[in-house]
């Protein structure tokens, strides 16, 4: 993702995360709400972080969105995408 996603947020606006490694593909049905929230979060808590060598990590406009991270992130704990899984009743109530 891109530093940009830090900031679309709309209730009506929902990204479709798929994953195609099972047999049958899974959809993960989140708000932009939440993808921004936890692309910051996660984004802020890997600059925190030491990188190799203790060198402190290089900022850059490019970020991740993943199921679990390596490190804490308060707003993505382990499993967080699993509410989403699926979750078209969210895209239907609108």
């Amino acid at each position: 993702m891109h530093s940009k996603h830090e900031a679309i947020s709309a209730d009506r606006l929902f990204y479709a995360f798929v994953d195609f490694e099972p047999t049958v593909p899974v959809v993960y049905t989140i708000p932009s709400r939440r993808v921004a929230e936890v692309v910051r979060a996660s984004h802020q808590a890997w600059l925190a972080l030491p990188g190799r060598g203790g060198v402190p990590h290089k900022d850059s406009k490019m970020r991740r969105l993943l199921p679990a991270y390596n490190f804490p992130v308060a707003e993505a704990t382990p499993g967080w995408m699993e509410q989403y899984r699926e979750a078209w009743e969210l895209v239907r109530r609108l």
